[in-house]
């Protein structure tokens, strides 16, 4: 300390401060504190390059994502998003962190499309709907196909869409009833003879059907309306009733798998008609010969299923019968 200081010095404590050299300090003071106030409340200077987060697009999608790592392959690591191959991302995955405020990312999908019967088609697409892939693959829908997916559904990996062709048509289709037949017996014909008196007419009614397919193959029809066109007409049928018997034979008959209406004998002529008669209960047929059998003893006629049934239980094997041979 020099000479002049500790004058000053003693001096100063010798002499109490002024009324104004007291104003001053105090202004001293208070601007001394304003001043710490002031720098207190300016923000901190911080690298808004490292601390601002990244906004991240993913199919569309916005999401904030801190700014992790160098590049942007280790900010989309930071929040454990894994590219694999085919993934697309922008800007590329090395650049620099420092200059990137947003991450597009869209990650590729595998997805099958089936239509129809046709075979599956396999297709590899990035962020879109399944009605965007649909165009994309140059399908249409009617507006009644069935999709397995809302058209606005965002397609994902391993999708399996299916479309179902659908179709609807309405036709008109006839429906036709036999007549009702009317027998008039004629005794001046021989009996197994017929003859058609009036040919009748069908019932005849159109009828009008939607139908629904899906994939080419009806799966339902709705009757829509029935509309009568054509009256039924009775057929009369003439039967002849007169029978001459030329010959007789007694024996067993059977019966065999062949044309309904004929039956079986040794030695009489292709197309001899046979009134054969169940001697047990008096039932008869009429057949024609248009084969040859049987070769068993004690059996005289092998009768076609339908004849049998018409005499007795196919089950009872053979009856007693009356063969009568007709003119």
């Amino acid at each position: 300390m020099t000479e002049v200081s500790r004058r000053c010095k003693k001096s100063f404590m010798r002499t109490p401060p002024s009324r104004f050299q007291s104003l001053q300090i105090f202004a001293l003071i208070m601007v001394w504190s304003l001043a710490l106030m002031a720098k207190a409340e300016q923000p901190l200077k911080v690298d808004e390059s490292i601390a601002k987060p990244i906004q991240l697009n993913e199919d569309d999608l916005w999401f904030t994502i801190p700014r992790k790592g160098k590049n942007v392959q280790e900010a989309l690591d930071s929040v454990h998003i894994k590219l694999d191959k085919g993934d697309w991302v922008f800007p590329p995955i090395d650049t620099p962190l420092s200059a990137v405020d947003q991450i597009i990312f869209s990650p590729q999908r595998s997805v099958e499309i089936k239509v129809g019967n046709d075979k599956p088609i396999s297709l590899t697409t990035y962020g879109m709907t399944v009605g965007e892939l649909l165009t994309r693959a140059k399908i249409a829908l009617s507006p009644i196909d069935q999709i397995n997916f809302d058209i606005r559904r965002r397609v994902t990996n391993g999708d399996k869409v299916v479309i179902t062709r659908v179709s609807e048509e309405t036709v008109i289709e006839e429906e036709e009833s036999n007549p009702p037949i009317k027998v008039k017996s004629d005794p001046t014909m021989l009996l197994g003879d017929e003859k058609v008196e009036e040919p009748g007419k069908p019932e005849i009614t159109k009828i009008t059907v939607r139908i629904h397919s899906e994939n080419g193959e009806e799966t339902s029809r709705k009757v829509i309306k029935r509309e009568q066109v054509q009256k039924a007409e009775t057929r009369i049928v003439r039967r002849g009733t007169k029978v001459i018997v030329v010959g007789t034979e007694n024996g067993r008959a059977s019966w065999y798998g062949t044309v309904a209406g004929t039956a079986a004998h040794r030695t009489l002529p292709f197309g001899t008609r046979l009134r054969v008669i169940n001697t047990l209960t008096g039932t008869s047929t009429i057949v024609k010969v248009a084969d040859r059998g049987p070769y068993i003893d004690g059996r005289i006629v092998d009768l076609c299923k339908e004849a049998f049934k018409a005499l007795a239980p196919l089950s009872t094997g053979t009856i007693p019968v009356k063969v009568e041979i007709l003119q």
